[in-house]
């Protein structure tokens, strides 16, 4: 009888790297767990438990083979329980192994079983920044093996997965370890790709090139990255500094300067981003928005459009949406290295063999709007380390695009990437995101404005995006400031304008702030906010107060304070503020007095003439 060789799966080190399994006789059942085991280090130890059963008497068993497409892993070894199994090792096609392991002992006889091992290192986590990072070949040939059995054991230290895909069939632990458990075929088709830790930390510094080219002074806007339920930004300077930082009803931040005639002015903005890969469910930007203006038309995205329309009957949920954009629309990356046009969602549905990123994103936003789903676009920073797998498109800044939708359910913008659910070949960015977005801009009520940092008109070509992994940094806590400008005078019954100021002189934004005024003898009749929603950094709030009093409280102290979140101030109303009332009180007070004095003496004249007439008359 001739002996039977067999060729269970075995993972590779590297993402380029292919395994499969051979023919396996059918007189013999297989059975294979196969254990990818990571270090607190990041490197990976691979085990294969296989047992074989002989299912027939006809037939023996003497060696077991093993295919690698790739390279050959390092320390390989096979055992069982007698000790090491011999095994040599022979090249195929170029790039492939064929590894035989030899039976101390052949397996021969009807139900007979042998179980061994075969160890090797497998393919090392990445840490980048915060973040753990695999990323595991798919699983060829399955079928071959009747029961099949694939773990992920991840070291506790690595955290919770922030996304993993495909989702494990089960989880479990370990002392000191997770454990993520798959069917082989759920790996058939993708392999495993996962990310461990709560957050990634970008430094980034951005550069904006304006240009006043008119014969007066011109504000010109900037849009700063802003706070998203993704991301927290902490700017540790902008230079020169704005006049003003606002944000408007979208969530941007916009940044105003004022500019000289015909001159330039280039703006940097640095500081640090801190991205999660699922959002704040409590963010506090994240209110319920204005939903009619994120379902209209606009240039990019024709709602209203008989094709739109018709598709919408068909794909009506954000998922359904999502799948049939990344299905139907492919990335040309020839589009890359010349200035393409944006094609918007009609020109993707007339061309998908040419879409970018923005296509992509464009014909979600039009399918969403057009079934009723508010839908946004996100411009901004995408950080790759393979172009091919998750390419970028609008520059040569690495900016990306992509969509979110509002889900009414969690009250939450959600981001998705159809873009890269394409290019990944399967990778799932519509349950989970990743730490590689930094949206720079939001587009909601305008398909085109805000500009993104990076698209910034520039006289000479340069690099405007700078975005590095970096250590971890504790933001500042920021707290308000308070001043006013105060009335030059004051005066009873009359109305005299003054103005108080809420800033945020730091880097970091404040959000809901409850404000109190408190007018001590004095009124005002301008009615203040009882919360201020967001304080952006480096950002200014200006309120008129139009101030008065009553003559009654004329020298009462007066005085007005104000409580903005935990910050209070108090300012008393100065005597010199009063001085020009208090002078016609003396001036008033003096004239009464004269005039008094005048009417006594005059009585007093009258009274003693008439007492002189009187005592005239007796004599």
């Amino acid at each position: 009888m001739s002996p039977r060789w067999f060729s269970a799966l075995a993972f590779s080190l590297s993402l380029f790297f292919s395994v499969s399994l051979a023919h396996s006789a059918p007189d013999f059942k297989t059975s294979i767990i196969l254990d990818y085991k990571y270090l607190p280090s990041g490197k990976s130890q691979v085990t294969q438990q296989v047992t074989l059963t002989n299912l027939t008497s006809q037939i023996y068993a003497s060696s077991y083979q093993l295919y690698f497409q790739g390279e050959l892993p390092k320390n390989l070894r096979a055992f069982d329980s007698a000790g090491n199994l011999k095994t040599s090792i022979s090249t195929g096609s170029p790039e492939s192994y064929l590894v035989n392991i030899e039976f101390n002992q052949p397996l021969v006889g009807r139900d007979q079983t042998r179980s061994f091992s075969v160890t090797y290192e497998g393919q090392p986590a990445v840490q980048k920044g915060q973040i753990w990072e695999l990323n595991l070949p798919k699983i060829s040939n399955p079928e071959f093996a009747q029961n099949y059995t694939f773990r992920l054991q991840t070291p506790s230290a690595f955290g919770q997965p922030a996304y993993i895909s495909p989702p494990p069939s089960a989880s479990s632990t370990l002392p000191g370890y997770n454990v993520f458990t798959y069917p082989a075929q759920a790996l058939s088709q993708t392999g495993v790709v996962a990310a461990f830790g709560d957050l990634q930390v970008f430094n980034f510094t951005l550069n904006y090139s304006l240009q006043n080219t008119s014969s007066q002074n011109e504000q010109f806007e900037i849009a700063l990255p802003p706070d998203t339920a993704y991301q927290k930004v902490s700017y540790s300077s902008i230079s020169p500094l704005p006049q003003n930082v606002s944000a408007d009803t979208d969530g941007n931040w916009l940044a105003v300067f004022d500019i000289p005639p015909s001159s330039p002015l280039s703006v940097t903005a640095s500081g640090q981003v801190h991205i999660l890969a699922q959002p704040d469910l409590h963010f506090p930007g994240n209110i319920s928005p204005d939903f009619q203006p994120l379902l209209q038309s606009d240039d990019y995205w024709p709602v209203n459009d008989p094709r739109i329309t018709s598709l919408s009957q068909t794909y009506r949920t954000p998922q359904d949406i999502y799948n049939y954009v990344v299905k139907t629309l492919s990335y040309d990356y020839s589009r890359l290295d010349s200035s393409s046009d944006r094609l918007g969602a009609l020109g993707a549905l007339d061309a998908p063999a040419t879409g970018l990123c923005r296509e992509f994103t464009d014909l979600f936003i039009t399918l969403a709007r057009a079934s009723g789903i508010p839908a946004r676009e996100i411009n901004g920073f995408a950080y790759t380390t393979d172009s091919r797998l998750k390419p970028t498109s609008l520059k040569l800044d690495t900016l990306h695009a992509w969509p979110e939708y509002w889900d009414q359910n969690s009250k939450n913008w959600i981001s998705i990437d159809p873009t890269w659910g394409r290019t990944t070949g399967g990778i799932d960015y519509f349950h989970k995101f990743d730490f590689n977005h930094f949206a720079f801009v939001i587009h909601g009520r305008d398909s085109q404005y805000p500009v993104s940092a990076g698209l910034y008109d520039s006289v000479t070509a340069s690099k405007d995006v700078s975005v590095e992994i970096s250590a971890f940094t504790a933001f500042p806590e920021p707290s308000p400031r308070i001043s006013w400008i105060a009335p030059r005078q004051l005066l009873p019954w009359s109305v005299f304008p003054a103005s108080v100021t809420f800033s945020n002189p730091s880097g970091v934004a404040l959000y809901n702030l409850p404000l109190k005024p408190n007018f001590t003898r004095l009124k005002s009749t301008v009615s203040l906010p009882e919360t201020i929603p967001v304080l952006p950094p480096f950002s200014r709030l200006d309120y008129p107060l139009d101030l008065s009093f009553s003559p009654l409280t004329t020298f009462s102290a007066k005085s007005l304070s104000f409580t903005l979140g935990t910050q209070t101030v108090k300012y008393n109303v100065s005597v010199k503020s009063l001085s020009a009332w208090y002078v016609l009180v003396i001036i008033a007070a003096s004239l009464g007095v004269v005039v008094i004095a005048a009417v006594t003496h005059h009585l007093w004249s009258l009274y003693f003439q008439r007492r002189l007439r009187r005592d005239s008359l007796r004599w």
